[in-house]
């Protein structure tokens, strides 16, 4: 680079207090009188940082796995979402940073330039969308998500793409340091919108009438209204066992007052189904490329809770699926950390996988991260609230006890989904609808 005098005090820095209550930050050095905004609507808002590096140099692009060569950018002619010009990546570009704590604080740094105690994060690139699969896994829109799989499945079959290919891992907290000292807040909800997390996944949305060879279920009003006119649905008895019919579409919504029931008939397409009294719909997961519309801008173009989200480039990063974060093995209350792609393992305490100092917390809404100077990167949960919510906002989901796998984002949890939310009641056998994976590009 051709550094000059002043670049040497060029960085945005965030900060916030231990104790505070707030999920806010305070903006410091360059950050300061700076607004970030993100869209709810698809309408045009004010965001300082899309002229400042490096998120003004994140960008979408087509990359061929075959010939290892970028096809297309964002922007270019013939640039496409759709995966037919290549996989759709999202590249960061390279950038200094640093993360410390002086016992009242703890601050979050990024830089342009490398800074006294700043470390660098090397250009990497993320898929767009989470892994689809068909022979080989894609990041590319209009096609559903894959789920079912374990971490091992995915960390395999994202390796089969290219040596430098992966599933996400550190890059993972890298992505929300990006994202904190943009908007200096830890409530992505609030900042960026609630994403598809409130999707309507329980037991309640029960059929109310019994019919044969139709395409519509009868739910009371109250559960038709969890349904939009566009959104995928599935119909079964269980959401763990699979459904008996799935992914399909609602393409209208009806009054209903027949023989003494009042409720909604929610239409669906495909071919007509017998529909059992007491089953009931649900949703799983929706087509990716809800936001291919903002292109490189953040935030959502209905902000109901469920529709996607859009991070710089990254789809639902939070709300649809649970994302498994390789380099990552937990074991009981210890946490040990590897940022070594070829040493990625399941349920590993040695060799690359270093222990952190600090515990990870229990069950409950997240309050503060773990800091450990050697690992300053790795942002782990240490501290939570069962009751109240004040802090991060997102949630951690634990279990006590044996070899754990490590997850971010939330599916369809609600209010506790979030850039923050974490999952440790996973193993490494687990393979579930409520998980998924990302692709990773070094």
């Amino acid at each position: 680079y051709n550094k000059v005098e002043e670049d040497t005090a060029v960085k945005y820095t965030v900060r916030r207090k231990l104790t505070s209550t707030s999920s806010a930050w305070e903006r410091l050095d360059n950050g300061i009188g700076k607004v970030a905004n993100a869209t709810k609507d698809g309408s045009i808002v004010q965001n300082d940082f899309d002229n400042i590096y490096p998120w003004k140099d994140i960008i979408s692009y087509n990359y061929d796995t075959n010939t290892k060569q970028i096809t297309a950018y964002y922007g270019d002619s013939n640039f496409k979402f759709d995966g037919s010009n290549g996989e759709v990546l999202t590249k960061i570009p390279e950038f200094y940073y640093k993360r410390w704590q002086d016992g009242e604080y703890e601050y979050q740094s990024i830089s342009k330039y490398p800074l006294p105690g700043y470390s660098k994060s090397e250009e990497f690139s993320v898929g767009r969308y989470l892994s689809s699969y068909d022979d080989t896994l894609h990041s590319k829109s209009g096609v559903l998500p894959q789920a079912h799989k374990t971490v091992a499945w995915f960390r395999t079959e994202s390796n089969k793409l290219g040596e430098d290919f992966g599933q996400m891992d550190y890059h993972i907290f890298l992505i929300q340091m990006l994202y904190l000292v943009e908007y200096a807040d830890y409530d992505s909800q609030a900042t960026l919108g609630k994403g598809p997390a409130y999707l309507p996944q329980s037991k309640n949305e029960v059929a109310l009438v019994a019919e044969n060879n139709t395409n519509r279920i009868i739910l009371s009003n109250a559960s038709a209204a969890e349904f939009i006119v566009g959104q995928y649905l599935n119909i079964g008895n269980s959401i763990s066992s699979g459904a008996l019919f799935s992914d399909r579409k609602v393409i209208k919504k009806e009054p209903y007052n027949e023989n003494g029931v009042v409720g909604t008939a929610l239409y669906f397409d495909g071919s007509p189904i017998d529909i059992s009294l007491g089953e009931y719909a649900f949703s799983l997961y929706q087509y990716m490329g809800q936001t291919d519309f903002l292109g490189m801008k953040s935030g959502t173009l209905n902000n109901d809770g469920k529709h996607s989200m859009i991070y710089r480039g990254m789809e639902d990063l939070y709300g649809m699926l649970w994302q498994f974060v390789d380099g990552v093995s937990v074991y009981d209350n210890d946490i040990y950390v590897c940022s070594n792609k070829e040493e990625y393992e399941d349920n590993k305490y040695d060799g690359c996988y270093k222990h952190i100092g600090y515990q990870l917390s229990g069950n409950g809404k997240i309050m503060n991260f773990g800091y450990d100077p050697l690992y300053s990167l790795f942002t782990l949960p240490v501290s939570v609230m069962t009751s109240i919510d004040y802090g991060v906002k997102d949630h951690i989901y634990r279990i006590q006890g044996g070899d754990l796998i490590y997850a971010v984002g939330g599916n369809y949890v609600r209010a506790n989904a979030g850039l923050y939310a974490t999952n440790v009641q996973i193993s490494s056998n687990t393979s579930g609808n409520h998980l998924g994976s990302r692709l990773i590009k070094y």
